[in-house]
């Protein structure tokens, strides 16, 4: 990585490689410029120890020899702390967006896709599946079932026609659901028995009769009874056969419970404005939980009418699918609604609840009645879905040309509600954060997202609804359409949000990003058990389902396909359909309007990107004159490893759109080309301009694939956007971006290419090109948050963004348009991620505002999300506990949503672990479907990544039990593993993923995904983190180190008569795997001065450096009081900043604490302001020793603090310390552990301090002389030698020994540098 000053923008590039070659090639290509020493090398020097200095010359010569192409570390280092923090405080990386936020702020794009599918019904269920298509070879992603697809399915034989439905849900008692049920069924092959579902039901069989609809006809009697638990069947075996072409009724008597999982009918819970904790019931049948409420045919082809009726407590209120049509007196206490007849309907469009709602009504629409249900205290913020639910219907009418078919239409905001929304057919059931909108403290983005899913919601009330798909292998028949259709009723009563734009950068962006890994899926899967169905509401469903029908709405053109659907939806009404169905109907429109190639169908086109998984990247190759071009599609793949697919195993019918420089018309959306899926490539001949004038592919993104162009062409698109970027649509801008930033992660595309793509951002006004880029580059700002080259990253992050936040401004005026509203949240919350002064100093005065005044409303809606968070991050446990406390009183959901997410950006460790533990403890105060909104908060914050994921792993079973089936505990894993780009990690999840191979169910492929996801965040470490940071060849510093380290040893040699001496050793090299510090850096070491000096070289600095020294100790009182002189004795000129971290047990030291006067001292002693005093208990850590070993969030604390300290020197104390407390193990381990992983940033030294006696004293265990000269030893102890060792550090604990652990660059050893003798007294 080099930093070079443009004008007034610093601009983050790199060398590049030739277009389309990897670092990888390139490094290969190279030749001389490493040499990589392996252990043997590494034995044989120490081995050798009298050739050392004739070794390291000529190593020096062969290395030094070769050309120097990089800047110097000590000029990188100067960069980049210049845009260093200066709190002594911890960077956060949390996420300071809304609950419902622009995906590119969410910085995590693996998780992009989950936030948005959130917002809608199944929205935490994501895992890849595949299909067993003939299209594509499935042999590695076929389901794993139990039992086979068609085992699982109801027998044919009966079906239902009609069922009559009581129910009777004991809200204030024993929770128990007394039921009962007549099913009239039709038989269509003779029988002896009946089989239906249930769940989590007891049928009293006494009761359970069948009796033929035919009078005449012999009773039937019931000989057994069976349940298959595994299938959820109730089998009733009968005397005799039922008689096909006959109807029978079945009447079965049942007790149910209102459980706690948000799932078939169940109980929630609320707090009224009194304080008064309030209940309903309610239910959530989607895909297969109406066998929970009472036995029926639960499959969705299995239709028929209900009639329901239900007993309610009197000062309760009932609705259902259908309008009211009686009440009557039922026992004391009691009332018994009646409700109309259904219209054919699937069991899991069935609904009801039980509330004391109230309600707002609307007749805009002249034949269907709307009302909106919430609790008392919430209803004023129903006015906006009173608004929007009827102008969308009428549309949807409009649009359809097919007449809504019910006579009224109920939604209703429920407090516990596990996913976004349900379109039950006339009562569509709603999280609160998806309905209820308050105008004066909801943000713009709380209203898109109520717009969405009330748009969403009511398109099922046609696609699903009115035509349901066969079998939930096309469920994306349902949520791809709906999914589609929500940006046409959206933009229909908010235009000005340019929706369509919005999906294309968040939604259809996001979700290539999951298809383009090897575990993703076909849209249409088969499925068989609950498990499969549930993992298919997941991103490919949904907004890979919507894209392609985008992509088939513009080839097809806009009057066509309106015209299939129609015909569709009015031929197969109140029936079931399979997507051939669909593609039949579009075909013939397409046909009658001649608006497809002859002799092409939609099914020809459709089915290859339906049936196998992932999307083409086109690669447009231009001739020289560039009018002709040659197009290839191959399958794109983020990391292409050497178990992926052969590229000839995927093809797909690509429509081409194109234009170009001399006359771009960015609406030519039909395709004119082809690319057949029996072609590997296409040529265009004399189509183009001549090759100074560039074309672009793929209009406004509406095919769903990416497109490469030759490096000319880029240069030219590049030359355009920086000249006059308007000339481009603001949509395939945004895609060019995404294009060009993914390509390059991939491979396809030299970086510096891509983000010479970026460069002219700066001129850019519009919100879309912004969220793709920062969407992007969220991606790179993960895997750099934790290495060394973060602080140039975060420069070149903050020369883009501070001109657009510079623009935008802080403050938020209402008025101002909605595009507006989240370019500025973008803006705000990126710069103080960043740490940004100005924008973190008005954050933290609104906070302060806030706690002084709750009701002043001195923060915006749209600032709430930076604000609360950043407030959090900057402040301590009473800014926690107040957002705790507003979370408790508020009455907004959206509110709720933005402190949960907020309360995970604080910076304490302990609160961060009881955060965690708060989210799945009942009466916490967080409910069940919030919990893995608090685990995420955690998760996104540098400190609490690994508390998140050891928590995971330690409560897995407890959390499965607890969060039930409405939270997909794959999910959690996504989260937490989005940023995992180390082999360490990757063997923690595929260790996980083995102790729980039993108990995953349907999180299994998550956790597939999750460890593909970090195979490729290694991968591209390996790739690209060197092009980004590599400084030097790695021999060269190699020599360098050896040549340090004797010169230390030499000058510690001069100072042996101190007795204590500080010990030196640089991570500079050890940091990086692949590459070593520039070698002008070779100057660092210890050069003390003599007692008598009057001033000092300060530790590895010159006098005139810089430089941030962090002294990290267990027992401040024994260590830094006992090492103090020498510790200052290397510090001690005017520009040292010393910070003290304090791992400590309790508040030992803290304020009021048993030896707070023993801190205070230390601190007056070394000079460390006390706001420069970090403290964290040790011992609530969940890696102390006390509970589990390694300590990796030990070490992430430690190495967390250095690099937002931006320190340059570390120092630390022996492994037993003075006490020999556990906490010096902590310690000890985390730095080695640091070591290892080579994570601690370069150049950054680490003393620690050793007693010369003692040493001598230890040695004399291990047999070795007594008389030596300080120089330069390398030596590998044995076991015995070690358990010798080990035994005297605990027998002489206390006379401060510290042996230094080096993991050599060049070997992996354990290995310890240390005295040597040179003569051996006999």
């Amino acid at each position: 990585m080099m930093v070079s000053s443009v004008g007034t923008r610093e601009v983050f590039s790199v060398e590049s490689t030739a277009s389309g070659q990897s670092p990888t090639d390139e490094k290969k290509n190279k030749k001389g410029l490493q040499v990589l020493l392996n252990k043997k090398v590494a034995l044989v020097l120490g081995a050798l120890l009298l050739t050392a200095t004739v070794a390291t010359s000529l190593l020096a010569v062969h290395f030094t020899s070769q050309p120097d192409n990089t800047r110097s570390e000590n000029q990188v280092r100067t960069e980049a702390a210049a845009a260093g923090v200066a709190a002594p405080s911890p960077r956060s990386k949390h996420s300071y967006s809304p609950p419902i936020v622009p995906l590119s702020l969410t910085h995590r794009r693996i998780n992009n896709w989950q936030a948005f599918i959130k917002e809608y019904k199944r929205g935490e269920q994501t895992s890849p599946l595949s299909s067993s298509s003939a299209v594509v070879r499935n042999d590695q992603h076929q389901l794993p079932s139990p039992l086979e697809a068609e085992d699982l399915r109801l027998p044919t034989s009966i079906t239902p026609l009609h069922y009559e439905l009581h129910v009777q849900p004991f809200i204030h008692g024993d929770r128990n659901i007394l039921g009962s049920v007549l099913i009239e069924l039709s038989v269509e092959e003779a029988t002896d028995n009946i089989t239906l579902h249930i769940n989590d039901i007891i049928t009293k069989n006494e009761t359970i009769t069948v009796t033929p609809g035919n009078s005449t006809e012999e009773s039937v009697t019931i000989t057994q009874h069976l349940y298959d638990h595994r299938r959820q069947f109730y089998i009733a075996k009968l005397d005799r056969p039922l008689v096909a072409g006959q109807t029978y009724y079945l009447y079965i008597e049942y007790q149910g419970y209102l459980n706690d999982q948000l799932a078939g009918f169940y109980r929630s819970t609320y707090t009224d404005s009194d304080g008064n904790d309030r209940y309903i019931a309610v239910t959530h049948f989607e895909p297969t939980d109406a066998r929970r409420a009472f036995p029926c045919f639960d499959e969705p082809a299995m239709k028929a009418r209900f009639k329901i009726f239900i007993t309610r407590e009197t000062a309760m209120t009932s609705i259902s699918n259908m309008p009211l049509n009686d009440t009557t007196s039922g026992e004391a206490g009691w009332e018994v609604d009646e409700f109309e007849e259904t219209v054919l309907v699937s069991t899991y469009l069935v609904a009801f609840a039980v509330t004391d709602f109230t309600h707002t009504d609307s007749d805009e629409n002249d034949h269907v009645h709307f009302r909106i249900w919430a609790r008392e205290d919430a209803i004023d913020q129903t006015q906006y879905a009173t608004e929007c639910g009827p102008a969308v219907l009428t549309y949807y009418e409009t649009y359809f040309g097919v007449p809504f078919p019910l006579p009224k239409q109920d939604m209703i905001a429920i407090p516990d509600f596990a996913a976004g929304a349900m379109e039950n057919w006339g009562l569509i059931t709603y999280r609160e954060t998806a309905l209820l909108y308050d105008d004066e403290l909801s943000s713009a983005r709380n209203k898109e997202r109520v717009a969405r899913v009330i748009a969403h919601e009511l398109a099922h009330q046609w696609f699903g609804n009115l035509v349901t798909l066969e079998w939930w292998n096309d469920l994306w028949l349902n949520e791809g359409f709906a999914s589609y259709v929500e940006i046409l009723g959206t933009d229909e009563i908010s235009p000005d949000w340019q929706i369509e734009t919005l999906f294309v950068t968040e939604n259809l962006q996001s979700v290539m990003e999951l298809d383009s890994l090897e575990s993703s899926h076909p849209i249409s899967v088969p499925v068989g058990d609950p498990d499969e169905i549930n993992q298919l509401f997941d991103g490919i469903s949904y907004d890979k389902g919507a894209s392609i029908i985008r992509m088939m709405n513009y080839f097809l053109t806009e009057d066509t396909f309106r015209k299939g659907i129609t015909n569709y939806l009015t031929e197969l009404a109140f029936s079931n359909a399979v997507q051939d169905d669909l593609w039949a109907y579009l075909t013939y429109a397409a046909e009658e309007d001649d608006t497809l190639p002859q002799d092409i169908t939609v099914k020809m086109i459709m089915d290859t990107w339906t049936l196998q998984m992932g999307y083409p990247v086109i690669t447009v190759t231009r001739t020289q004159e560039g009018t002709s071009a040659t197009l290839t599609q191959e399958r794109f793949l983020s990391v292409e490893t050497e178990r992926r697919y052969k590229a000839d195993e995927y093809r797909w019918w690509v429509p081409i759109t194109y234009t170009t420089q001399d006359n771009p018309d960015f609406d030519a959306t039909h395709a004119e080309d082809w690319i057949k899926d029996t072609e590997a490539q296409i040529t265009l001949t004399d189509a183009l301009p001549a090759s100074d004038k560039w074309v672009i592919f793929n209009l406004q993104q509406t095919g769903y694939y990416r497109v490469n162009y030759d490096e000319n062409n880029w240069g030219l698109l590049v030359q355009q956007l920086e000249a006059d970027h308007t000339v481009i649509h603001v949509a395939s801008r945004s895609q060019l971006i995404d294009d060009a930033l993914d390509l390059a992660r991939a491979g396809k595309l030299s970086y510096s290419t891509a983000l010479n793509v970026n460069s002219y951002l700066s001129n850019e006004i519009e919100y879309f090109p912004w969220a793709s880029a920062m969407d992007n580059l969220g991606y790179m700002e993960g895997m750099f948050s934790r290495r060394g080259g973060y602080g140039s990253l975060r420069k070149y992050l903050l020369s883009l963004l501070e001109p657009l936040y510079n623009s935008v401004g802080f403050d938020d005026p209402k008025d101002d348009p909605q595009l507006d509203h989240y370019k500025r949240t973008l803006a705000t919350s990126w710069v103080c991620q960043l740490n940004l002064k100005d924008c973190v100093d008005r954050s933290v005065v609104l906070y302060q505002e806030w706690m002084n005044d709750p009701n002043a409303g001195t923060i915006t809606p749209n600032q709430k999300s930076t604000v609360y968070c950043t407030g959090i991050a900057e402040g301590g446990e009473a800014e926690w506990n107040f957002a705790w406390n507003q979370y408790l009183t508020t009455n907004l959901g959206t509110e709720r949503d933005l402190i949960l997410s907020a309360l995970g950006c604080t910076k304490e460790i302990w609160i961060l672990s009881r955060y965690l533990e708060m989210s799945i403890t009942e009466g916490s105060g967080i409910r069940r479907q919030d919990a893995s909104r608090s685990i995420d908060a955690v998760a996104r914050n540098d400190l609490g990544r690994d508390l998140a994921w050891n928590f995971i792993r330690e409560n897995w079973n407890e959390m499965s039990e607890y969060l039930g089936t409405f939270t997909s505990m794959g999910d959690l894993v996504l989260y937490v593993s989005s940023d995992f780009n180390t082999p360490e990690e990757k063997h923690q999840l595929e260790l996980f993923k083995e102790q729980h191979l039993e108990d995953l169910g349907s999180a299994t492929f998550a956790v597939d995904q999750a460890i593909e996801g970090t195979e490729n965040n290694i991968a591209w470490m390996e790739n690209y983190y060197d092009v980004f940071t590599s400084k030097q060849t790695r021999g060269t510093v190699i020599i360098i180190t050896i040549i340090m380290v004797e010169a230390v040893m030499v000058i510690v040699a001069c100072c042996a008569g101190l007795g204590l001496t500080l010990s030196y050793f640089t991570f500079g090299s050890h940091r990086f795997p692949h590459h070593n510090n520039n070698n002008n850096n070779n100057n660092k070491q210890v050069t003390p001065t003599d007692g008598n000096s009057s001033e000092g070289q300060g530790v590895g600095r010159g006098v005139d450096s810089k430089q941030r020294v962090l002294v990290v100790t267990a027992h401040p009182d024994d260590e830094v009081m006992f090492f103090g002189p020498t510790i200052l004795h290397y510090t001690q000129h005017a520009n040292t900043t010393l910070y003290l971290l304090c791992l400590s047990n309790g508040n030992y030291y803290g304020d009021g604490g048993v030896r707070s006067q023993e801190l205070l001292s230390s601190c007056s002693m070394l000079g460390v302001a006390r706001e420069n005093v970090l403290q964290y208990r040790c011992d609530q850590l969940p890696d102390h020793p006390s509970v589990s070993w390694p300590t990796p969030t030990t070490a992430s604390l430690i190495n967390h603090y250095i690099h937002a300290l931006d320190i340059d020197v570390v120092i630390t104390f022996d492994r037993w310390g003075v006490s020999g407390h556990i906490n010096h193990i902590a310690t000890h381990t985390a730095l080695q552990h640091l070591m290892e992983q080579r994570l601690l940033p370069q150049g950054c030294e680490v003393y620690q301090l050793e007693s010369v006696s003692v040493l001598r004293k230890y040695l004399s265990f291990l047999d070795v002389p007594l008389t030596y000269v300080l120089s330069t030893c390398v030596f590998t102890l044995n076991t015995k030698q070690w358990s010798i060792l080990q035994r005297a550090m605990r027998q002489h604990k206390s006379q401060m020994l510290w042996f230094r652990y080096i993991y050599s660059y060049f070997s992996r050893y354990l290995l310890i540098n240390t005295l040597a003798p040179i003569t051996h007294k006999h």
